[in-house]
């Protein structure tokens, strides 16, 4: 990325150009297509703007650009200009990095990361242009500074040597930061010694809380991680029982985790989780993509007896549908088109018939004796659905 940094009469300069010719931030900003904050910023010094906006602006205020750029007096320095011939190159320096599994991470204390932003700040201004210095994502800044993320030691050091701080002082110093003792590949180890110190004997036979299991995490609420099968509802009785499900699958007792959401028309949230990577890799061999736009059914699912494929229909329907007594059916709403159509191949097999709308990507089942089989066979876990359930029959009497 190209940017300018102007000295204080270079951001006088466009200052009183912009007044003169265009007039306000506001109408200077409308006329660029960006925010006035953006003209504030360059005109403040708080940011340096990105050269190719900055020449469209600077033509928008009638100012010659290469006679701008090539001025000592107004613009201190080009960051990989595109004018080479005006002026001389400031170029970054280009840092050679490759990720190891035996590097360390710094640990950075709240003082250390006010510092490194300090540092930031006087060197570079914004995260963007530090990010450039060091061939980084400017997240990768922001996460630092946040104290989200533990920067690697060998990259740190081109960092701090990009910011013109002296590595030993700044590792050196207690206040600021400290070295790891373990490498990445030794805490992935101990990582992952933490998530399986109770060893998993997943059921190797499709029960009911299984297929319950795989419903939920996809297309349901549910949610497949790289180690993590999880679920985050507002019903409780759905995460007690998605809990008890995997307490008889995996042997694990998940705490309930209740999260007051603070608005007074939402009700709390309740979430499970189960950290196992050997879990994961169990629900994986029934299918390989469980997001709602990717979801693939289970073959296992397709071939089993009534009663599996009920508890895998209930956990879909527990999350993606609703009882609407108004319409008198049961609506269900997926992205997935093909899926829904699989779905609704499985009521079919049960005796419930449905319709699946291929414009609205809608299923619904109506009818009184759909509805029927479908509260015998299939039904619902979450109790509000449950009552629905019943006032909706007895809507027919």
């Amino acid at each position: 990325m190209e940017v300018v940094a102007l000295t204080e009469r270079g951001m006088s300069l466009i200052k009183d150009s912009r007044e003169r010719n265009v007039g306000s931030q506001m109408s200077a900003g409308k006329a660029m297509g960006i925010n006035q904050v953006s003209i504030h910023d360059w005109e403040t010094g708080r940011y340096k703007p990105n050269q190719n906006k900055f020449v469209s602006y600077l033509k928008l205020l009638k100012i010659d650009p290469n006679t701008f750029i090539a001025d000592k007096d107004l613009c201190e320095s080009v960051l990989l200009s595109c004018y080479p011939n005006k002026r001389k190159i400031e170029e970054r320096p280009k840092v050679e990095y490759k990720s190891s599994n035996t590097d360390y991470n710094v640990l950075l204390t709240k003082e250390g990361r006010k510092h490194l932003k300090e540092l930031r700040i006087r060197k570079f201004g914004p995260q963007v242009s530090a990010a450039v210095a060091i061939n980084v994502d400017p997240a990768t800044i922001s996460n630092w500074e946040l104290g989200k993320n533990n920067p690697p030691l060998q990259r740190f050091k081109c960092y701090l040597e990009a910011l013109g701080c002296p590595n030993e002082t700044y590792l050196q110093n207690n206040e600021y930061a400290s070295v790891s003792e373990q490498t990445a590949s030794e805490r992935s180890s101990a990582v992952a010694s933490i998530l399986n110190k109770k060893a998993i004997s997943p059921q190797k036979s499709l029960t009911l809380e299984k297929a319950y299991i795989l419903g939920t995490v996809g297309p349901g609420d549910g949610y497949v991680g790289y180690r993590t099968l999880e679920l985050g509802v507002c019903d409780k009785e759905f995460a007690q029982y998605f809990a008890y499900c995997i307490k008889k699958v995996y042997g694990v007792d998940c705490k309930i985790y209740k999260r007051i959401i603070p608005i007074k028309e939402h009700n709390p949230k309740y979430t499970v989780r189960l950290s196992r990577r050997n879990a994961v890799e169990d629900v994986m061999t029934y299918a390989q993509y469980w997001k709602e736009a990717t979801w693939q059914m289970p073959e296992k699912i397709k071939n089993a007896d009534d009663e599996l494929k009920a508890a895998y229909l209930r956990a879909i329907f527990d999350s993606q549908s609703c009882v609407s007594i108004k319409k008198k059916g049961l609506v269900m709403y997926l992205s997935n088109l093909r899926g829904l159509k699989e779905i609704k191949w499985l009521l079919g097999t049960l005796g419930i018939e449905s319709t699946v709308s291929d414009h609205t990507n809608i299923l619904r089942v109506h009818g009184r004796k759909n509805l029927t089989v479908f509260s015998e066979k299939v039904n619902y876990v979450i109790k509000r659905k449950r009552e629905a359930m019943k006032l909706l029959l007895k809507s027919y009497k």
